[in-house]
């Protein structure tokens, strides 16, 4: 999915935000940035530290929850610097209806988190149709049956076989896959659905790609594509995953 890690030089790392990570993919031209951080270390000063707008729904929550929306924007602001913008002009990324980022106009993106990670993907509007990014820790034995019956039917099971993975991380790239179709698709859709609207019908190993296939009401209703193909990856008990539809 994603090649040629490498660090960048970043003025705003410190003991609560880790260094500035990006991945660049050759065969659909994008960069992914990626940020670790320390919730423990989180205080509420940190927004006006780093220059980001803390919105008033945000302030009233946790410090979990303020620690990984800080987090993503700094990612989501690392990607639009990367992107031309200056420091000077680079627009904050306010919080849309059902808590959708709204991107600046000619540019579309996605932005994921777990308890300790922060990644951001953006594009020229132009160029895609559908992007979509999700990040999830692997899930926990003591839970994972429930969230699979969730997440998954008998037949999507049945390729459980051909991924090669432990049965943990099987569900929770099911899991991350249909939370990134979700981000995906959510700008045409504009509402929520469940997961059983998607179906797993394919997967391949080899190339890290599973397909997605929507439900064909669904899919007339909104006009979405029948089906989509979503890139994953694996590393240090992470999934991430990854919806890219170039026009």
């Amino acid at each position: 999915m994603f090649s040629k890690q490498f660090k960048l030089d970043s003025e705003l790392t410190n003991e609560f935000l880790g260094e500035l990570h990006c991945w660049n993919s050759s065969d659909c031209n994008l960069s992914l940035f990626v940020r670790r951080f320390d919730v423990s270390l989180f205080t509420p000063t940190l927004f006006e530290f780093y220059g980001i707008p803390c919105p008033d729904g945000i302030k009233r929550s946790i410090d979990k929850r303020q620690s990984e929306f800080l987090a993503g924007r700094i990612c989501a602001r690392d990607a639009l610097l990367m992107s031309g913008f200056t420091k000077a002009d680079v627009p904050t990324i306010h919080i849309g209806s059902n808590r959708s980022p709204i991107w600046p106009q000619g540019y579309t993106g996605s932005i994921t988190h777990t308890s300790s990670i922060a990644a951001c993907v953006i594009a020229k509007s132009t160029q895609f149709n559908y992007l979509g990014l999700d990040i999830e820790r692997i899930i926990p034995t003591s839970c994972l049956m429930d969230i699979a019956s969730m997440v998954c039917n008998s037949t999507e099971w049945n390729r459980f076989t051909v991924s090669g993975l432990s049965k943990a991380e099987f569900i929770t790239v099911i899991f991350s896959a249909k939370e990134a179709l979700f981000k995906a698709t959510y700008p045409k859709v504009l509402q929520y659905f469940d997961f059983d609207r998607a179906t797993l019908t394919a997967w391949d190993s080899d190339s890290k790609t599973i397909k997605l296939e929507l439900c064909n009401s669904f899919a007339q209703q909104h006009q979405l594509p029948s089906s989509f193909l979503i890139n994953y990856a694996l590393f240090n008990r992470e999934a991430i995953t990854l919806l890219s539809v170039k026009k």
